[in-house]
């Protein structure tokens, strides 16, 4: 960190005005980040709030999950959680607790879409996201199971050719049948033939 601030004097007594910052306790998320990020939030009350969630490896043996407004090409953090530990998915009642944090602090009333990968496809997770209103996109497994009434098939059965797309919409996911839902099959041109069948979307 004291090697990234732009302001003049030498790196070990940046590094001390940091480590006293983080030591004092009266400065927390709460006071030292969430007011800007609520003023950030308030501005954009014209367009559509594009939230993504992922998890990566922060620090020295930690890793940490963490939802960020998508702005401009940028993901600016809003809520976070970092443990000790290596890369590695989180657990879903982590996605939960979250998500659900991220939800106390928008506005009212807002447009939101959230992105994930393969690891936020839990039909809890997605449950959550349902029950607000918000959309949502996200990665599946291909061999993840779909229901079309009582018909069951996985990704890899409607996998369309190199650069094509099939969607299936009212579909249900899992064994749970969650749903409806729609699926997304989509061959993308940066996959080889072996692998066109990866893993695809699907979307609320």
């Amino acid at each position: 960190m004291a090697g990234e601030q732009p302001n003049a004097g030498k790196e070990e007594s940046r590094v001390m005005q940091l480590r006293r910052l983080l030591a004092n306790e009266a400065l927390d998320y709460s006071v030292y980040y969430l007011p800007f990020i609520l003023i950030v939030l308030t501005s954009l009350a014209h367009q559509p709030l594009v939230l993504v969630i992922d998890g990566s490896v922060t620090g020295r043996g930690c890793v940490t999950l963490m939802v960020s407004l998508v702005y401009q090409q940028r993901a600016l953090p809003l809520l976070w959680v970092t443990r000790k530990g290596k890369k590695g998915y989180f657990p879903e009642t982590l996605h939960v607790e979250l998500i659900k944090a991220v939800q106390d602090i928008l506005p009212p009333g807002r447009e939101v879409i959230v992105l994930g990968d393969g690891e936020f496809d839990g039909t809890d997770w997605l449950e959550v996201l349902d029950d607000k209103g918000w959309h949502y996109v996200c990665r599946t497994a291909k061999d993840s199971v779909f229901y079309e009434g009582d018909d069951d098939f996985r990704v890899q059965d409607i996998c369309p050719e190199r650069g094509a797309c099939t969607g299936l919409p009212g579909v249900h996911f899992t064994r749970r049948r969650y749903g409806p839902v729609m699926a997304v099959a989509w061959g993308g041109a940066t996959l080889s033939g072996a692998d066109l069948s990866g893993e695809q979307l699907h979307a609320a």
